[in-house]
């Protein structure tokens, strides 16, 4: 069993020992609810999913339908947005304003969070953005620098009017990422 199964039994309060023996099918002495249970299995399917593993994978694991594990993953995302929303609500839950929004960026790719700032570029899906952070354009900096030539030869099947879009859109969202920090700066200086 892997460390982080062995750290989601002891929150859960239930013994390594129950678990091997209801996978054999052997009667066990602790008494576990279903609903105990139940939220094992939901942290192990969500771990997976957080581990980059497909949802065809983790269903076949599981022995669930694909729906039933994206329906899953939807309800933490949204879940995580109302909780990161209503932290928002009151100052002494300040970290989770900075810890959530990460999260739930990720929970809603569904990916890895090297390529997430690619992922910020719109229209773009998981498996180009891999591309690109393969070919080692892993920040929308390196990309709006980048010649749509270069572009083309570093990124397979990478058409020159999709390469000039490329980095069209990084420019754009680094000039919008820039002023909000210069507005922030200001907000921040006018407190002083």
């Amino acid at each position: 069993m892997k460390n982080e199964e062995k750290v989601v039994l002891k929150l859960l309060e239930i013994d390594e020992m129950f678990l091997q023996k209801k996978a054999v099918g052997l009667p066990a002495q602790q008494n576990v609810s279903k609903q105990t249970m139940l939220r094992f299995y939901i942290a192990m399917m969500l771990y997976d999913l957080f581990k980059n593993k497909s949802f065809y994978d983790v269903a076949k694991f599981w022995d669930q339908s694909r729906g039933t594990i994206q329906n899953l993953y939807s309800q933490v995302a949204s879940f995580a947005a109302s909780i990161l929303y209503f932290s928002k609500s009151y100052d002494e839950f300040w970290p989770y304003h900075e810890l959530l929004p990460m999260f739930i960026q990720r929970l809603t790719f569904c990916t890895s969070l090297e390529i997430l700032p690619i992922m910020e570029i719109p229209g773009i899906k998981r498996g180009r953005a891999l591309q690109l952070v393969r070919a080692g354009f892993r920040t929308l900096r390196s990309l709006a620098r980048a010649q749509p030539d270069h572009l083309m030869k570093t990124v397979l099947n990478l058409s020159l009017r999709t390469a000039q879009i490329l980095i069209k859109h990084s420019k754009r969202l680094l000039c919008e990422q820039a002023e909000d920090l210069r507005d922030q700066a200001a907000a921040l200086v006018e407190d002083i």
